[in-house]
This record gives structure tokens, C-alpha cells and sequence, in this order.
């Protein structure tokens, strides 16, 4: 999997993380240009996952586990941001990045990912890779015999 095109797009899949999104791409003005910003709320599912297909970043919203549209995005090779508490959850340890309700934070995690290709690239791989050898493979196996 490689990175989807030069320009790095930032996309915003939560109602409730949106306004701390806002705010962190405007603390990082200066390389606001580098980043395709698209609030994708109230959109239809088939609008969504087609823009998670161009986008390198999917934004969720603050939690303590992966939420559906995080596992969407990491299915569709995106680097995730949003819920990823495994310790409450008592489940695997997840590629996606803690979304803390912090907008300095927050602004700190996309420009390492905006600005630092490799490190954007190896957790898109790693989101990815969760998704399909993990989640998909024990979904398989749990329902061979249904088949």
C-alpha cells in the first residue's frame, strides 16, 4: 500500500471532535495548505467510504475503543485518530492513535503525520494490516462452519 498522492488530506468523521479539529489545523496554519480538510458528517455511507479510499488520515471522535467508522477507515489503509483504549476494553492493543480531548495535543499528532511522510505511511500500513489479519481473519474463522 503507498501513500495516496502528495497532498495529505485530513478528513473529519465526528460530530463531537470536530470543533478540536477546526482548532488544531488552525494552530498549524502554516502548513494548512499541505492538508485537504473535509468535514464528512450526516454524509451517506457510500459517500463516506468512497472519500476514505483518497484520504490518508481519518479523524474520529475522542473514545476508548475503535469505533465503526474507525474500523472502516483502517480497512479503507487510513492512519486513524479516535478511540483506543484496549486496556478498558480488554481487547488487542489497536494502530489507531489515542484522540484526546486536547487540541494542543491534537495538533501536535497531525503535523508529525502531515509533515513526516514515512510516519503517516507505516501507520496507515499498520491500521491496515490490523484490520484485515486481525479483525477479518477471527470474524472468518468464528463463522467457517456457518458457511
Amino acid at each position: 500500500m503507498s501513500v495516496r498522492d502528495t497532498r495529505r488530506k485530513v478528513e473529519i468523521i465526528s460530530r463531537h471532535g470536530c470543533h478540536l479539529c477546526e482548532v488544531a489545523l488552525e494552530e498549524l496554519n502554516s502548513i494548512r495548505r499541505e492538508v485537504d480538510f473535509e468535514l464528512i458528517e450526516n454524509m451517506d455511507n457510500d459517500y463516506v467510504l468512497e472519500r476514505m479510499k483518497r484520504a490518508d488520515i481519518v479523524i474520529d471522535q475522542p473514545g476508548i475503543w475503535v469505533a465503526r467508522a474507525a474500523v472502516e477507515a483502517m480497512a479503507s489503509g487510513c492512519c486513524v485518530i479516535g478511540g483506543n483504549r484496549s486496556v478498558y476494553m480488554q481487547r488487542f492493543d489497536s494502530p489507531a492513535i489515542q484522540f484526546e480531548p486536547d487540541v494542543d495535543q491534537l495538533a501536535a499528532v497531525l503535523k508529525d503525520l502531515i509533515l513526516d511522510q514515512d510516519a503517516r505511511q507505516k501507520k496507515m500500513n499498520e491500521c491496515f494490516i490490523v484490520i484485515v489479519l486481525g479483525m477479518v481473519m477471527v470474524a472468518f474463522i468464528c463463522n467457517l462452519f456457518d458457511l
